[in-house]
């Protein structure tokens, strides 16, 4: 038989992430949707990975939990929840239900304990992923349950399983509210011991296992931590009852053995108000295209997003492939280039200096170019050559796509194979035309308008910063220096003392 794979969701966590990770987007009609566009782009990427048999939501309920009642300052200072975010939440939930996943949210519980629970429930019969932002439930992994994470932004996840966490924490996923309960947290006003980080703290529960064992021989440890720890003592321990998860909420298999079927209309419906278009593309959904279905900025401008084989005007599109010739960037100057139209066509160009500069500026004025180095390309012809929003970057959304990947060896021999630049300027500029088509659909909207509304221009920014240099204050950043040096000789000192003997 089978064994079934579940994917469980921490709706809240995963949400608030994408809410801010992504700038602030706007529907046709003012709402936000930064937070369901990242919330959605993330769930669709790990569920189309990881095929799961089953989805199952949870979000945190309203109201206070039993750690509010132990702790009074749990989660105090916390600044208020926006509002953009509030009215993003409830549309995310209501696409849950409509995409037919069972959403679970249970008063007076946070996400986190019903989470736990159904991973007991589920216990000998299946394997769980958990998909969350939050950290604190890597203390859940074990032979049949992994945690999965967003590392960086909204597209690069990192798995977790026992031995992934032992790698990088150094002790068992059991002991991690005990670790968590020395460094604090804080996200939910946990203070931690005083003088014990994440180094020291791993060092002390690789070594003693537990709280518990870490006081029957505290006497053992340097004089500085432990009178930190007998300070502590009676918090610590609070501390970790707070971190730790309950997973002993009765929560019946029927609330999670399916949502029902998915409801197409009323799913058009919400990705036509939000003027979505990939996101309903990935379900196999059609929406109508209206002249108000782009997602806008906040600003209201409509953002820019890729045309389609069948509608796209390609006699208004140039592919520019450059050759550069001195040191980069001050002397770095334009040697040859070619223009490309996509039947095949191309044209030569060997500028000698700013007359053919503007020449070339001139002749693709009314054009849409497609270039790999804008930024590059700006500073070898020292000024900005094209409107932002008639440039594609093939190296901007590369990077957009992969950041991970853009500047590794791996990458770089891949972009070297897409770009066919062994093979002459001419074979370049061509190969952008594909390298549009598909690097532009794996794109969301959310990286369409990072692309468009902030790295375009910032590339013109950064050419002229990089040709012109930054003007610096000596005087002050030796000031700065002489007080850096002081500030590591009193950490110096403190290491030697908390150690009992001199530290190299």
């Amino acid at each position: 038989m089978k064994e079934e794979r579940i994917l469980l969701v921490d709706g809240h966590a995963l949400a608030f992430r994408a809410f801010y990770a992504l700038p602030e987007l706007n529907a046709p009609d003012g709402m936000p949707t930064n937070a369901i566009l990242g919330f959605l782009n993330m769930l669709l990427k790990i569920i189309n990975d990881e095929n799961p048999d089953q989805v199952i939501v949870f979000f945190d309920a309203k109201g206070e939990t039993f750690r509010h009642e132990a702790y009074k300052e749990y989660k105090e200072g916390r600044p208020p929840t926006p509002e953009e975010f509030k009215s993003q939440l409830l549309l995310i939930k209501e696409i849950m239900k409509y995409l037919g996943y069972p959403v679970i949210e249970i008063e007076g519980v946070e996400a986190d304990d019903a989470i736990a629970s159904v991973v007991r429930i589920l216990e000998g019969k299946g394997s769980a992923l958990v998909l969350t932002a939050d950290k604190d439930m890597l203390q859940l992994i074990r032979a049949d349950v992994k945690v999965m994470r967003p590392i960086k932004g909204v597209s690069t996840f990192k798995v977790y399983d026992e031995k992934t966490f032992e790698e990088e924490f150094g002790f068992p996923p059991s002991s991690f509210p005990d670790y968590l309960s020395l460094i604090g947290d804080k996200v939910d006003n946990i203070p931690g011991v005083p003088g014990i980080g994440p180094k020291r703290a791993s060092a002390l529960i690789q070594q003693y296992g537990s709280l518990e064992n870490l006081y029957e021989h505290i006497n053992e440890l340097p004089q500085k931590i432990a009178s930190s720890l007998k300070d502590k003592k009676d918090e610590l321990f609070q501390w970790r009852e707070l971190i730790r998860l309950r997973d002993t909420l009765c929560i019946s298999p029927d609330e999670f053995k399916g949502g029902g079927e998915r409801d197409k209309e009323a799913l058009i419906g919400i990705f036509q108000r939000l003027g979505f278009k990939q996101i309903p593309e990935r379900l196999g959904l059609r929406v109508k295209d209206v002249d108000s279905g782009e997602t806008r900025s906040k600003a209201g401008e409509g953002e820019k997003t890729p045309n389609t084989e069948e509608n796209q005007d390609w006699s208004k599109i140039v592919a520019l492939a450059f050759e550069g010739r001195g040191r980069y960037p001050q002397s770095f100057a334009l040697s040859r280039c070619v223009l490309a139209e996509r039947e095949g066509s191309f044209y030569l160009l060997e500028p000698k200096g700013d007359d053919d500069y503007d020449a070339l500026v001139e002749k693709l004025r009314e054009k849409e170019i497609l270039i790999w180095g804008f930024k590059e390309f700006t500073t070898a012809i020292k000024k900005a050559p094209f409107k932002k929003d008639n440039v594609w970057d093939g190296k901007i959304a590369y990077y957009l796509l992969h950041p991970d990947k853009s500047s590794s060896k791996e990458g770089l021999a891949e972009i070297k194979k897409m770009l066919k630049s062994e093979e002459g300027l001419d074979k370049e500029a061509l190969s952008l035309f594909d390298l549009y088509g598909k690097i532009s659909l794996e794109m969301d909207e959310a990286l369409h308008g990072l692309m468009y509304r902030i790295d375009i221009p910032l590339s013109v920014v950064l050419s002229k910063m990089e040709r012109k240099g930054i003007r610096l204050d000596l005087d002050h950043l030796w000031k700065v220096k002489h007080e850096l040096e002081r500030t590591l000789d009193d950490v110096k000192a403190s290491i030697d003392m908390a150690a009992g003997s001199k530290v190299n």
